[in-house]
């Protein structure tokens, strides 16, 4: 996800969406500091063999430096508009740590 967002998703919700939603969701979780709890794309969902995958470790820890000194466009980032790169920022920590929490057995990503 936080790869995606940098190198672009390739779609952008239309603007009211941005302007709305987007601005409600984007502050609600900066401020609660987690996600809202609503379902998750099984394919967002880590596999369990790739728990221990060399592979799988050194692509997020490579992704999380990357994003740690991103300073790229958010000019078309896709879900809302205005971001600042540090809340950008707070937004991927915050949206992998409810990823993460998959890999918690019986945890929903909290």
């Amino acid at each position: 996800v936080m790869v995606g967002e940098m190198d672009g998703l390739g779609f952008r919700l239309p603007w009211i969406l941005r302007r709305t939603v987007g601005v409600m969701m984007t502050n609600h979780v900066l401020k609660k500091r987690r996600m809202p709890t609503v379902p998750t794309l099984p394919s967002m969902k880590p596999e369990p063999q790739t728990h221990d995958s060399e592979e799988v470790i050194n692509a997020c820890v490579a992704a999380v430096r990357r994003t740690e000194s991103f300073a790229g466009s958010l000019a078309d980032y896709p879900f809302v508009d205005g971001l600042t790169h540090d809340q950008w920022r707070q937004f991927m920590w915050i949206h992998a740590a409810h990823h993460l929490g998959y890999l918690i057995p019986n945890c929903e990503g909290s």
